[in-house]
């Protein structure tokens, strides 16, 4: 692989999580090199973006007080009252829900260069 700038945010999802347990323990067993592991890692996480960015919904609007927020290590935590939330429909149908308390978190993306 070239370098290339890959996004690491999927690897806390669960099936991050569990291909990585899993290569894990291919590394202890039968000897995979830790090169192939991180290879595979950042093969996950172009898929995923990839698969994703095809699968992204409609576009939302969220109002609300904002009661409190804050900021640590790249993810954004919002705790807004009372509200609601907007969203388009593809059928130009707009819908909307109300909400006494929410608590909206937002990661950034976080990238990282590999040199292979």
């Amino acid at each position: 692989m070239d370098e290339t700038t890959v996004t690491r945010l999927y690897r806390e999802s669960m099936m991050g999580l569990c291909l990585d347990q899993a290569l894990a323990e291919l590394s202890v067993r039968h000897g995979l090199s830790t090169e192939l592991h991180e290879d595979t890692m950042a093969q996950f996480d172009h898929e995923m973006h990839a698969a994703l960015e095809k699968q992204v919904g409609p576009a939302a609007t969220v109002r609300g007080r904002i009661v409190c927020f804050k900021y640590f290590m790249n993810t954004w935590t919002f705790h807004l009252q009372p509200g609601f939330v907007t969203w388009d429909r593809p059928s130009n149908a707009h819908s909307w829900v109300r909400f006494e308390k929410l608590r909206l978190v937002l990661a950034d993306k976080v990238k990282v260069r590999l040199n292979n």
